[in-house]
């Protein structure tokens, strides 16, 4: 979401006459979009802005601060930049822009300039010509306790349908991107009331893009017909209707909304790979209660399951907090359980920092950071173990692969993503912007090596 964040603003001031800047030594402006889920994210912008200071010391310099920055951090922070833009707030830069009293605004572009209705509908400036993310919704209303996104994102925000299928359609048809990544919070959670635009919109696509069944059998649920509502599985299965050789991803799914539909979408769907990120959080009830998640680990478990009973071969990542307020160690043997019985291809597992206005911000933090580094490395070393068993698996295997970048790694690999998102390393020599055929001959926790098949 951060990165998605980054493009829109990129956006904003090429708009205004400027272009990307080869480093930080050499810019004239430097926009940091921040990240609150961990104090670490916030230490190091800190630890940027000292490098900041200097470049300023020495010649004109203006920097930015957007992105999930708390009221706590904004009283702090805010006085450091010469602009803080609230996230929400990024179609209206160009007049912030125009406010700053700094010389490298005396030729700011500020004749023809597109109005855009807010943060959402401001177009990317994308860095990746083969694949990209795409915002669906922004904020949340779950309010667990140990986060910070409704403080900084605020509420739920659907885009609307029409707006999505047609940057769907140019990224596919007429730019040739090879993957699209729906981004949003709870991004199972999307919903949207149809507008006549929207009805429109659907009409002329379906005409020319003929619906998948599912998309068909979604059409007909009285949720789109009477309640004229579309449901996030409806729209993935209209954008899996578009033709060509490319993968749809989505993240992130919550638990407590997670359906047989959505999987069974995933299920007859031509684009999009079976790879699920499903966050954990915790693997004792006690702890998701303290979080206020809204679920309890036997639910989770029956979402798994739904998963891979009708998806044998799906992957699974997750996202996990250890050393919660008042985690005991049993609590968090039950964690260390669960991730060995799910079998995670991947996972974000974080150390728990208190987040100012979040509710978990008033309990003891009862574990040291040491202790919770303990917890973390456990963990961890059970996600190698999965992770390899998984990747193992496709060893002598010749699989699709989507390069990520044109450059070799220092030992002489190119890098490519798999359908499980799993990085694979390759050698090859020229790299066409395109899929791959990699046979794979050495797997390891966090990535395979294989050779390019021509």
């Amino acid at each position: 979401m951060n990165a998605a964040d980054g493009e829109r603003v990129a956006m904003v001031l090429e708009e205004v006459g400027y272009k990307k800047a080869t480093s930080e030594k050499t810019a004239d402006i430097l926009v940091a979009v921040a990240c609150s889920v961990r104090q670490k994210a916030v230490d190091r912008l800190w630890g940027k802005l000292q490098g900041w200071k200097k470049i300023k010391a020495k010649r004109n310099l203006t920097t930015i601060l957007t992105g999930c920055v708390l009221p706590k951090d904004q009283k702090t922070l805010a006085t450091e930049f010469d602009l803080y833009l609230d996230v929400k707030n990024i179609h209206k830069l160009k007049d912030q822009l125009a406010s700053l009293p700094s010389p490298i605004f005396n030729n700011l572009n500020k004749k023809a300039l597109t109005r855009w209705q807010d943060d959402l509908s401001v177009p990317p400036l994308r860095s990746d010509k083969l694949r990209a993310l795409v915002p669906i919704m922004t904020g949340c209303n779950a309010f667990c306790s140990y986060c910070a996104v409704p403080f900084t994102r605020g509420r739920e925000r659907s885009r609307n349908v029409a707006d999505i299928l047609n940057e769907g359609e140019e990224l596919v048809m007429k730019k040739n991107y090879k993957e699209i990544t729906l981004l949003g919070q709870i991004i199972n959670k999307y919903r949207v009331e149809l507008r006549p635009e929207d009805e429109v919109a659907i009409s002329k696509w379906l005409k020319k893009y003929p619906p998948t069944e599912m998309a068909k059998q979604l059409l007909a649920d009285p949720i789109y017909v009477e309640k004229k509502q579309l449901i996030f599985p409806l729209l993935l299965a209209l954008l899996d209707s578009l033709p060509k050789k490319w993968w749809l991803r989505f993240m992130s799914s919550h638990p407590y909304w997670f359906n047989d539909t959505l999987v069974e979408v995933v299920a007859q769907s031509e684009h999009i790979p079976h790879l699920f990120h499903l966050p954990l959080q915790a693997g004792s009830n006690n702890v998701l209660k303290s979080m206020l998640r809204p679920y309890t680990i036997e639910q989770y478990r029956d979402a798994i399951k739904k998963i891979r009973s009708r998806l044998p071969d799906s992957a699974l990542t997750t996202d996990i907090i250890v050393g919660f307020c008042g985690e005991t160690k049993k609590d968090f043997a039950e964690s260390e359980k669960v991730f060995k019985e799910f079998g995670y291809v991947m996972a974000y597992i974080a150390r728990f920092s208190p987040r100012p206005h979040s509710a978990a911000w008033k309990l003891p933090d009862t574990l040291s950071w040491d202790e919770k580094g303990a917890r973390e490395a456990s963990l961890e070393k059970i996600l190698r173990a999965t992770a390899k068993n998984h990747n193992e698996k496709h060893l002598d295997e010749i699989m699709t692969v989507l390069p990520i970048n044109h450059k070799k790694t220092a030992d002489g690999y190119f890098l490519g993503k798999n359908s499980d998102n799993v990085t694979v390393s390759f050698k090859a020599g020229k790299l066409p912007n395109d899929f791959i055929s990699v046979k794979i001959e050495r797997a390891e926790p966090f990535g395979l090596y294989g050779s390019i098949v021509v």
